[in-house]
């Protein structure tokens, strides 16, 4: 029977790698999120100016009318965007 000895150099970048995942997770899942200070609170939300970039024209609400439809269809058909929608639809966007 061979026993192969363990590289160290390999094991290492896997332990930090997992601690940082563990320790990402156990600060998100701590944090209040209802507590977040904010200053743009109550304020309106500043005006988002867009420009045309090279020959693309800035779409509007005209431009998007002829494939409302077709968007529609797709999300209805769609079994994983059904269930992102209703993910959304009872949790919200927070």
């Amino acid at each position: 029977m061979i026993q192969k000895k363990v590289n160290l150099f390999r094991i290492i970048p896997l332990i930090i790698f997992f601690s940082l995942i563990l320790l990402a997770f156990i600060a998100l899942k701590s944090y209040d999120k209802d507590n977040i200070p904010s200053v743009l609170i109550g304020q309106s939300p500043p005006p988002l100016l867009l420009e045309e970039l090279g020959n693309f024209k800035l779409l509007d609400k005209r431009d998007l009318e002829p494939i409302k439809e077709n968007i529609l269809n797709n999300f209805s058909k769609s079994k994983f965007l059904k269930k992102i929608t209703k993910r959304v639809a009872n949790l919200g966007l927070n």
